[in-house]
């Protein structure tokens, strides 16, 4: 096996992992949104503030990271385009809940 291949092999097994942690991400973003309180208990509030924060912060931090991907393959890939949609969708998912939390 070359070289060139290996990367290869190494770079899918990245964008299939980074693919998973955004569903996982955006699941976790789905429960958080049904889970709002019906009573605006401050302390549920601003922990599940912290928590959407930090779905973001992962995202934006897995966003880079396809971006850097991309860089570096010889060609931008049908995976990588899969994989900034799963971001797309997983920031307008975290959009369309802050407002609620607010």
């Amino acid at each position: 096996m070359t070289v060139l291949r290996c990367a290869e092999l190494q770079v899918d097994n990245l964008v299939c992992a980074l693919g998973r942690e955004v569903e996982t991400l955006r699941r976790r973003q789905g429960h958080l949104a049904r889970s709002l309180p019906s009573c605006w208990d401050i302390h549920l509030i601003s922990r599940l503030r912290h928590e959407q924060y930090r779905i973001h912060l992962r995202l934006q931090e897995i966003r880079r990271t396809a971006v850097l991907l991309q860089l570096y393959l010889p060609e931008p890939s049908l995976t990588m385009d899969w994989l900034q949609e799963l971001c797309n969708r997983g920031n307008q998912e975290l959009i369309s809940v802050l407002p609620e939390l607010s």
